[in-house]
């Protein structure tokens, strides 16, 4: 039976976040927010929206991601447990491994440019012996 008012958080190229869309700003002030991402790894990227919803003068109530694959803690975000809740659909861990020892790249299997950081990586590794590929 409460409105519920949406704020799209975009992130630039040089990685900074922002929020550009009419109306989006002021939906913050006094609300209570959700924060939800796809992906949580290290949580910079979510604490850095909680910081920017706060410096719209948003409450942070919740915390979700679609997939909490490194253990991401409220704690982590620097947000206090007793105030804050954190949840996501899947929480499990996924090991992560230097350049020099991915097994994933010792086999040479083809990197997907579509989704994540593929193209990232293409331009950083355009010779990459397993090659590139898309998804979609």
């Amino acid at each position: 039976g409460h409105p519920v008012d949406v704020a799209m958080v975009e992130k630039s190229d040089e990685g900074l976040f922002f929020i550009d869309r009419e109306g989006h700003r002021e939906a913050l002030g006094g609300a209570e927010v959700v924060v939800i991402e796809d992906v949580s790894t290290t949580g910079k990227s979510t604490r850095q929206v909680c910081a920017l919803a706060e410096s719209y003068g948003a409450k942070v109530t919740a915390v979700g991601s679609v997939w909490n694959r490194g253990g991401v803690s409220l704690k982590d975000l620097m947000l206090d447990e007793d105030e804050v809740l954190l949840f996501s659909l899947i929480d499990e861990q996924l090991e992560d491994w230097a350049a020099n020892q991915c097994p994933l790249c010792a086999d040479a299997v083809p990197i997907a440019t579509d989704l994540g950081h593929g193209t990232k990586f293409q331009a950083v590794h355009p010779d990459y012996l397993g090659g590139f590929t898309t998804l979609r």
